[in-house]
């Protein structure tokens, strides 16, 4: 896919997040989807993120986090998604490819 995705995780306090970032990065990664991972909220360990997804530090309200995220991303698409993964991966993938 030639297009460059920024996918934005608004997070407050969530640990699910560290699961979700791994999983959304072999995702993309094993269909060969040019993308950043942008967390942006309060975590208390956000150094237990993988390298690859940035990090925002941000107040922990939703709509800063996600204003935060996108003032940061660089993606021709932009997918923001909970932290809790409400969708299926597969569904996540079909957004982004569509």
């Amino acid at each position: 896919m030639g297009t460059f995705c920024s996918v934005i995780v608004p997070v407050k306090f969530d640990d699910r997040v560290y699961k979700t970032v791994i999983l959304i990065e072999r995702l993309l990664e094993k269909n060969d989807i040019s993308h950043e991972i942008i967390v942006s909220g309060k975590l208390d360990y956000p150094e237990k993120l993988p390298e690859y997804a940035a990090f925002i530090s941000e107040s922990g309200r939703k709509g800063e986090n996600i204003l935060s995220g996108l003032r940061a991303s660089s993606g021709e698409y932009v997918v923001i998604i909970d932290a809790d993964l409400p969708v299926k991966a597969g569904e996540l993938l079909r957004l982004i490819m569509s």
